[in-house]
């Protein structure tokens, strides 16, 4: 992440008012400078210093776990930062770039951050909780064909998508919310339908009829092909870290 806030603690923002749906939308579109009061508004920052760029899919395995260790006030603005520019949007982009969303990256790497540092208490975990739920909700990105079709095709992003939900639910349960905590484990749950028995991966669905999954068939399994970003079927068939305990049954033990 890189500085956005100046040393007043004004920083720009792209403006909320149109909740993107698609992917095109995400992307966000070109400003002139007559338009920066209105599409870029000042803000300033009401807590320690705003950030911007958060390649979240890159970072949130490693460095923001280790930042929450050694620089756990820089996590902090870091956390405030995010929630700023989620509040704002709506829910938190891939891919933020500067003052805008963007559309590269996959997944919801920023809800796992939060949780993260909520549950770490450098957030306030209700504040953060409410604002997480709503965000993944919202039909953007594959979340969309979650909540239409109970499935990504994609097994990349299924997964990273999974493990959010997986993420807001035990932040839910450590604040006592049962029935948001139920919804969200049993919405990540669903990755486990891309458990492909017969090749012993996570494989892109083809088809589903009622509970009949069909799956596609591999031509390599140690190849990075379609349907996975930056691994193979057999990496990805490690990367669930949802269900461990189920994980064990379907490898056999």
């Amino acid at each position: 992440p890189n500085l956005l806030s100046d040393s007043d603690g004004s920083y720009r923002l792209q403006n909320g008012r149109h909740l993107p749906t698609t992917t095109q939308e995400m992307a966000g579109h070109p400003i002139s400078f007559k338009q920066l009061d209105s599409e870029l508004p000042l803000f300033n920052a009401t807590s320690g210093n705003m950030y911007h760029t958060f390649s979240l899919w890159d970072t949130y395995r490693s460095l923001h776990p280790l930042m929450n260790l050694i620089h756990p006030e820089q996590s902090r603005d870091f956390g405030n930062s995010l929630l700023a520019m989620g509040k704002t949007w709506g829910y938190l982009p891939p891919w933020q770039l500067i003052q805008s969303p963007t559309d590269m990256m996959g997944g919801d790497g920023g809800s796992i951050v939060l949780t993260d540092m909520a549950l770490s208490g450098l957030v306030e975990g209700k504040n953060a909780f409410q604002f997480l739920k709503k965000a993944r909700m919202q039909p953007v990105d594959s979340r969309a064909d979650l909540g239409r079709q109970g499935y990504i095709k994609h097994v990349s992003e299924f997964i990273e998508q999974a493990t959010a939900d997986h993420c807001v639910s035990r932040l839910a349960e450590s604040l006592g919310k049962t029935n948001e905590a139920k919804f969200f484990n049993e919405r990540a749950n669903l990755v486990l339908q891309q458990w492909d028995a017969d090749q012993k991966v996570f494989a892109p669905i083809t088809e589903k009829d009622g509970n009949s999954v069909h799956h596609r068939r591999l031509y390599s399994l140690d190849r990075q092909t379609d349907g996975y970003t930056e691994g193979s079927p057999l990496q990805y068939s490690w990367a669930v870290p949802v269900a461990p305990e189920k994980m064990h049954e379907l490898r056999g033990g």
